[in-house]
């Protein structure tokens, strides 16, 4: 078993870690001295202070903050669910990228310790079943690739997605959409106009509803007589 490998192990085991929450304890205020202390209860934590007793290395330092925030976030599930999301990914082949590995690389990008608390958030949604595996990768990948005020800015705002000055980023994610079509008669035109409205996309509401912590209750008409919900249409498109 290589290093890699060991690391991803560790981040699992430390998922799955019986009072999480109570180990890590309330305190955003990381030290050497608390991270060596948590060493013993949680093993991604282990892992990294072995044999570092006086000093970490600045980017370890930093890196075991982001870690710490994600597990603060997904040890707010119950151990049970936790579990049983980590089992149920191990067990399906289809999955060549497993949590821990997939979680580490995420993480390991994000340049803000406010996107590793909304990983968690993310991973949360997937202990509670709302989301899939395939979905907490992309949505993984989305908090990667944006401004961290941005993120926040798209999952609060409630108005005009015009206003946005990032539009072309959000649409280039997915999040968004551009629809064009003819627009109504103005008096200072002679005819209709071709118009564009930027509307958000499902993809785009589902990560609006995980930056916000909201649940995923948004319905979603599909076909003629059927509404599901968000949650239903977005495991069925991203499996």
């Amino acid at each position: 078993m290589n290093e890699i490998t060991n690391i991803e192990n560790s981040l699992e085991a430390s998922t799955v870690k019986d009072n999480l929450l109570d180990i890590i304890g309330g305190s955003a205020d990381y030290s050497i001295e608390k991270f060596l202390d948590m060493g013993d209860g949680i093993p991604i934590v282990s892992y990294f202070t072995k044999g570092f007793k006086a000093t970490l290395a600045v980017r370890d330092f930093l890196f075991m903050e982001k870690i710490i925030e994600f597990l603060r976030e997904i040890g707010e599930e119950p151990t049970t669910k936790r579990k049983k999301m980590i089992d149920k990914i191990q067990e399906d082949l289809s999955y060549s990228q497993k949590f821990g590995k997939v979680s580490l690389v995420a993480i390991e990008r994000f340049d803000d310790i406010e996107k590793a608390k909304l990983l968690g958030q993310t991973a949360r949604y997937l202990a509670r079943g709302e989301i899939t595996y395939s979905l907490y990768k992309r949505v993984a990948f989305i908090i990667g690739r944006l401004y961290l005020a941005d993120i926040l800015s798209f999952g609060s705002h409630e108005k005009s997605l015009v206003l946005l000055n990032f539009t072309a980023d959000l649409e280039a994610l997915g999040l968004t959409r551009t629809d064009w079509g003819m627009v109504r008669e103005s008096s200072d035109h002679d005819g209709p106009q071709v118009g564009s409205r930027i509307k958000i996309t499902d993809l785009g509401k589902v990560v609006k509803c995980i930056i916000t912590n909201n649940v995923l209750s948004t319905q979603v008409p599909s076909g003629i007589n059927v509404v599901e919900s968000l949650e239903e249409r977005m495991k069925r498109e991203y499996p």
